[in-house]
C-alpha cells in the first residue's frame, strides 16, 4: 500500500522596494512598473486595479466597487470605502423572491430569474472610479492619466483566453449567452474561446472598454459621474428600463474614514468597518486568537 504525503505551503515574496499582488500577473506587473517609474504604493494599487479589471473582468472592473486601506508614514491607517450603491429609485417589487437560495457566491435568498445577480437589474451605481480617484487625490504621486495607461494597453491587446479564462467563461457561458453584449465579447462565434492545439490562446478584444478607459484617462474621473461617460451610462440604463439615473451617479461619493484596527496576538490588522468583510475578519481573528495554541502561526 502506497501513501501520498502532501506538503501545502504558500511562498512569500520579499522585496526591499515593494511588492504588488493581484489575481493576474499582468496586473501585478502594471503596478510594479509604476513603482519603478517613481510611483508610490497607492499609485501602484490604482494602476493594478484598472489593469486587473481588464485581465480578470469576472471579478473586477470599473462597473464595481471596493475598499482601499492605506497608511501614509507617520499617520493613522485610513479606509476609503467605494462600494456599489442601489439607485434611490430602486423598487423592491422588481426583485420577487422565488424560494430557495440564489445562484451566486453569497447564498442570498433566490430572486426570480436571478435578476439581482446578472442582467440589467443587477446593475448598481459603480464606486470603483470614485474610490480610486479619492485615493489618487489623497495619497498618490503620479498623474491620473499615467495610471490608466497599462490598463488601456492591455485592453487594446485583448484578454488572453488562457486556461483560467476559458474555465471561467465556460462556467458562465449560459448566462453570458443571454445578453448580446456579453456574448459578442466572451463567446466568439457562439462558443467558449479555445485555441488550436499547440497554438497561441485566442484574444478577446473589448474596444468599447478601451475607448472608455482612454476617455477616463483624458477627461479625468469626474467624467464618469458627471460627463460624457455618465450620460452614456444613463442612456443605456434608460434603454434597458432600469432605475439608475443621472442623479444617482452625480450624488455618489467615496467615504474616507479611519481604518478599523483589529488586534491579533502581537499584530495589528487594519480593515474597513462597514459593508465589507472587515467585521467578519475581526470576529474570525478574535476566535483564532482565543482558541489556537500560543506560538502557533
Amino acid at each position: 500500500m502506497s501513501l501520498e504525503h502532501w506538503h501545502i505551503s504558500k511562498p512569500a515574496a520579499r522585496s526591499s522596494r515593494g511588492v504588488v499582488v493581484t489575481q493576474h500577473y499582468l496586473a501585478s506587473e502594471a503596478g510594479a512598473q509604476v513603482l519603478r517609474d517613481g510611483g508610490n504604493a497607492v499609485d501602484a494599487a490604482i494602476a493594478a486595479s484598472f489593469a486587473v479589471g481588464v485581465v480578470e473582468p469576472w471579478m473586477s472592473g470599473i462597473g464595481g466597487g471596493g475598499v482601499m486601506i492605506s497608511q501614509a508614514p507617520g499617520e493613522r491607517a485610513r479606509s476609503i470605502y467605494f462600494g456599489m450603491r442601489a439607485s434611490r429609485r430602486l423598487d423592491p417589487r422588481d426583485y420577487p423572491l422565488s424560494g430557495g437560495v440564489g445562484g451566486d457566491l453569497f447564498a442570498w435568498p433566490a430572486v426570480e430569474d436571478d435578476r439581482n445577480v446578472h442582467g440589467p437589474y443587477s446593475v448598481a451605481v459603480p464606486g470603483q472610479v470614485a474610490g480610486l480617484a479619492a485615493a489618487h487625490e489623497r495619497f498618490a504621486r503620479l498623474p491620473w492619466s499615467a495610471l490608466l495607461e497599462p490598463a488601456i494597453a492591455l485592453c487594446r491587446d485583448g484578454l488572453e483566453a488562457d486556461w483560467m479564462a476559458t474555465v471561467r467563461i465556460a462556467a458562465a457561458a449560459a448566462v453570458l449567452d443571454r445578453y448580446p453584449a456579453s456574448a459578442a465579447i466572451y463567446l466568439p462565434g457562439g462558443h467558449v474561446p479555445a485555441g488550436q492545439w499547440g497554438g497561441p490562446p485566442p484574444r478577446l478584444v473589448n474596444p468599447a472598454l478601451a475607448d472608455t478607459l482612454e476617455h477616463l484617462a483624458r477627461e479625468g474621473p469626474d467624467d464618469f459621474y458627471h460627463g460624457d461617460i455618465a450620460r452614456r451610462v444613463v442612456d443605456d440604463a434608460r434603454a434597458l428600463g432600469i432605475a439608475l439615473d443621472a442623479r444617482d451617479l452625480a450624488d455618489y461619493r467615496a467615504v474616507e474614514s479611519e481604518a478599523r484596527c483589529i488586534g491579533y496576538r502581537d499584530a495589528r490588522v487594519f480593515a474597513d468597518g462597514g459593508l465589507t468583510g472587515g467585521p467578519s475578519l475581526a470576529r474570525v481573528l478574535g476566535e483564532l486568537g482565543a482558541s489556537t495554541v500560543a506560538g502557533a502561526p
